[in-house]
């Protein structure tokens, strides 16, 4: 199964025929049933996905951000949350807490325009806490 405070990127394709033809198996063993030759037209959608046991964090977009990116808290109960972003030393460049009831909730956070330049490009951290749990989504910040 599925590993928790793990982030899966989950893509899926439109098929239609008229696109390249691609192989699973570079070999071409079509006794393997690995081997399945498809024709790949383009990626219609993708999301990420990272599993708690009370929320999971879905839909992270874009990575790399430039100026904000969006994701949505998925939670079968009422909880409160605390939403960070840290930079690679820890450090907190943002924090807010929400009260969440059972649902999904989409969020936005903004770091081009709010820092004016003064947050440097690097590795970040999305980091979401409720009920003792804490999952993680690492991201690059490119402004």
């Amino acid at each position: 199964g599925l590993q928790r405070n793990k982030a899966y990127l989950f893509k899926v394709f439109e098929y239609n025929g008229t696109g390249t033809s691609i192989n699973s198996n570079p070999n071409g063993a079509t006794g393997n049933p690995r081997y399945r030759k498809t024709n790949l037209k383009e990626t219609a959608d993708e999301f990420q996905l990272v599993l708690g046991d009370r929320f999971s964090i879905v839909g992270f977009a874009p990575n790399p951000v430039r100026d904000q990116f969006s994701f949505e808290i998925l939670t079968n109960e009422a909880l409160q949350f605390t939403i960070d972003v840290q930079n690679e030393q820890g450090l907190t460049v943002y924090s807010m807490s929400k009260d969440l009831g059972e649902g999904q909730y989409p969020f936005t956070i903004k770091l081009g325009n709010e820092y004016k330049g003064q947050l440097p490009a690097g590795a970040y951290f999305l980091r979401v806490s409720s009920g003792g749990e804490t999952l993680t989504q690492k991201f690059i910040y490119m402004p």
